[in-house]
C-alpha cells in the first residue's frame, strides 16, 4: 500500500484513495489502449470504462515501481 501510493502520487496517477486491499482502480481516458500497451511490456491489468483495474495483491513489493511506471506511460 505505502509503496504504491509513494510511487503513484509523484506520477500524478488518478485513483481513489487507496488504503489497502486486493485491487486499486486507476482512472485513464484510454483504458483499452493503455491496457494493450502495458500488456506488450508484460504488465497485465483489466481495462474498464475509463479506468484500469490493478490487482496489487499479485504484485511483489519490488515490482511496484515497474507497475506504476507502466501505468504512467503514454
Amino acid at each position: 500500500m505505502k509503496a504504491f501510493n509513494a510511487a503513484a502520487q509523484p506520477r500524478h496517477l488518478k485513483y481513489p484513495r487507496y488504503e489497502g486491499g486486493f485491487f486499486v482502480t486507476v482512472f485513464h481516458p484510454d483504458a483499452e489502449g493503455q491496457a494493450q500497451r502495458m500488456k506488450e511490456k508484460g504488465v497485465y491489468v483489466v481495462p474498464q470504462k475509463g479506468a484500469l483495474r490493478v490487482a496489487l495483491c499479485s504484485v511483489a513489493a519490488k515490482d511496484v515501481l515497474r507497475l506504476v511506471d507502466a501505468l504512467a506511460m503514454g
